[in-house]
């Protein structure tokens, strides 16, 4: 966290912080991948913000809240951790 901390007060763009702070998730959980989704105008899609590892397919995209793991997350009110 001190990595985000210094880019963010160093001025760096806020979207690779972003993929930092999401890069450390996923390996301080030891996980395939992981991500940040943001709402977007529609309310049934959200815009996948940032990803790392397993989930980069997925950058940029804008996906159906329905089914899926931000869902979970938003109905859980917090982090959604997924086990194989």
């Amino acid at each position: 966290m001190v990595e985000v901390t210094t880019h963010l007060l160093g001025g760096a763009y806020p979207d690779e912080v972003l993929r930092r702070l999401v890069h450390h998730a996923r390996a301080t959980l030891r996980g395939d991948g992981a991500g940040i989704s943001v709402p977007t105008p529609e309310p049934d899609l959200w815009h996948m913000a940032a990803t790392d590892g397993t989930y980069q397919p997925w950058q940029d995209a804008a996906l159906p809240l329905d089914g899926t793991v931000t869902a979970a997350a938003i109905a859980a009110h917090g982090l959604v951790v997924i086990t194989d």
